[in-house]
């Protein structure tokens, strides 16, 4: 087997391991208890149209209603929900459009019902929804700024739930029913639930102050429109906290993280008989820079025996020019 098989066979079972609809396959047994109420589901995400299946194939008609929200061209039918595809990374008015409608689904749940959510990465954008005196453009030209700064996605998220009515807590603000799921898929570093999709049911710890605090980090005053950032320094309406009580009905399940892809990488590669160096601390900041903290390591490893350099993490990329490609191709 060449060495490129052997990398290929070795992601496989990284990327086997974390896809969205197994993931959520084997946490199923836990949430669909046949003694409580109706389900109605939420997907969002980028990886929701998996993930809706799953829930569809195992709860069949005990769900009530169901809604999709994911990035243009992963759509899809399932069981006769409505699915709408909508824009990442810079939202556009489809993405309103679909927030709007899950806020609506969720605050029509009643009481007696369990309200799914499956979330994974990008809901953030996709389920843009601007906060009262601002609007779509607003949150597309903020979003471009941080995404072109260099700033990572706990910042980038910071702000945007400061701009938003559906994330930092608010969906689950906004739901009726007696009790709230969330099957996560992680894309964010240490897994937080604030950060992950911008956390839709989750507190947010972060303040107004905070996301200010993100702009001028980042010297953005003067890039963000004027309404951004009279929004942000007005701090009229904060997000649901820590401690709040519409938080008790709410239950989050990671089913998939970076961690269980390194783990899973590290088993594939020692069957194919290479040791595996793993890298520990995960990757973050500048991708050029992590590019040669990797090459550092590889070049300190053993030459004598056959090894697997094994890392995951979230790099960043300040934007320098014109160039196409993300962070993986940086590095």
């Amino acid at each position: 087997m060449s060495p490129r098989e052997r990398l290929e066979k070795i992601l496989a079972s990284a990327i086997r391991r974390v896809e969205a609809g197994r993931s959520v396959e084997r946490a199923l047994p836990a949430i669909l208890d046949p003694h409580d109420g109706p389900l109605v589901v939420l997907g969002l995400g980028k990886a929701a149209l998996p993930m809706a299946r799953t829930v569809a194939d195992a709860a069949g008609d005990r769900v009530r209603r169901g809604l999709v929200v994911t990035r243009e061209g992963h759509g899809g039918r399932v069981a006769g929900w409505p699915v709408r595809e909508t824009a990442h990374p810079v939202p556009d008015a489809r993405c309103e459009a679909a927030a709007r409608e899950a806020l609506e689904l969720a605050a029509e749940t009643r009481d007696s019902e369990r309200l799914l959510v499956l979330l994974s990465g990008g809901t953030s954008s996709l389920t843009a929804c601007p906060a009262e005196g601002l609007d779509l453009p607003d949150l597309a030209v903020t979003t471009r700024a941080l995404l072109g700064c260099g700033a990572d996605i706990d910042e980038v998220n910071c702000v945007r739930k400061h701009l938003s009515d559906f994330a930092g807590g608010r969906l689950a603000r906004a739901a009726g029913a007696g009790r709230i799921e969330v099957l996560v898929v992680s894309d964010v570093l240490g897994d937080r639930l604030d950060t992950i999709g911008s956390g839709p049911c989750a507190p947010d710890p972060t303040s107004f102050a905070d996301a200010v605090a993100v702009i001028d980090r980042y010297a953005l005053r003067a890039e963000v429109p004027g309404r951004v950032l009279k929004h942000l320094l007005e701090a009229a309406d904060e997000t649901p906290k820590p401690g709040e009580r519409i938080f008790e009905r709410v239950r989050h399940t990671i089913v998939a993280r970076n961690a269980d892809a390194i783990e899973a990488a590290t088993r594939a590669a020692g069957e194919l008989g290479l040791e595996p160096l793993v890298v520990e601390e995960p990757l973050s900041g500048e991708a050029r820079d992590q590019a040669l903290r990797l090459l550092e390591v590889a070049r300190g490893a053993d030459r004598g025996r056959p090894r697997c350099l094994i890392a995951g993490g979230e790099t960043t990329v300040t934007v320098r020019g014109s160039g196409r490609g993300g962070r993986s191709q940086e590095l």
